[in-house]
């Protein structure tokens, strides 16, 4: 199913639930539907839905989904530049997660806390944290690309291509297809320019080639879009 599928069934979803007062599902919904958005890079959208999400939430003052809403608030301040403001959000988003047992709540936060530091260019700090995460983690889990970038980035190469071939085995399918596949293959992407790897960059272009496409074809739906 492509990206523009999926936000259609997501908003089908919310209009469902919606119309029969399900204001937990309207919830799960919304969480699908950011996710879908953020992949397709339409801002105004995201805005939008990410105000409403956190108002229901508000509302609603389950755990479950106050956590879904500041992780997702941390992201975005993140993303924006908004580095103090992402990290209270991300702290505040741990405490919500830890009345959750079986949630991998810490998990997500180390994610945002490696994507911050990285934006403050003290990625060098947590090399150390990122290394203990490997040896507490699936093979194929984020942090060993995420690895890779400290090392290329702190200009480690020999370092970052012990990683880089690591995770090339078998043209990267054995990297999990899971909700982090595409954080793994972004990074990896990074590490192959620095590399300046060209056969292994057709390859990476190739598993990346399906989310561009499918973020082309929602984008000339936009008026104004290009």
């Amino acid at each position: 199913m492509s990206v523009a599928e999926k936000l259609a069934a997501a908003t089908e979803v919310i209009r469902l639930s919606e119309a029969v007062g399900d204001r937990d599902m309207v919830l799960e919904a919304s969480s699908w539907r950011l996710f879908d958005l953020m992949e397709l890079g339409d801002i105004p959208a995201v805005e939008a839905q990410l105000a409403a999400q956190t108002r229901q939430a508000e509302e609603l003052r389950q755990p479950f989904y106050q956590y879904v809403s500041a992780s997702f608030r941390a992201m975005w301040a993140i993303f924006a530049g908004c580095f103090a403001e992402g990290e209270r959000l991300a702290k505040q988003a741990l405490a919500f997660g830890q009345r959750l047992p079986g949630q991998d709540t810490a998990g997500l936060f180390s994610l945002q806390m490696f994507t911050l530091r990285r934006e403050q260019g003290c990625l060098q700090e947590v090399a150390p944290v990122v290394r203990h995460m490997i040896q507490t983690s699936p093979p194929g889990a984020v942090w060993r690309p995420g690895l890779a970038v400290i090392y290329s980035e702190c200009g480690l190469s020999r370092e970052a291509r012990v990683e880089f071939e690591h995770l090339a085995t078998d043209n990267f399918t054995t990297i999990p297809q899971d909700a982090l596949w595409g954080a793994c293959m972004v990074y990896l992407a990074e590490v192959c320019t620095c590399l300046g790897d060209a056969h292994r960059a057709a390859t990476v272009y190739q598993c990346l080639t399906p989310i561009a496409v499918g973020t082309a074809v929602y984008l000339k739906r936009i008026p104004g879009a290009s």
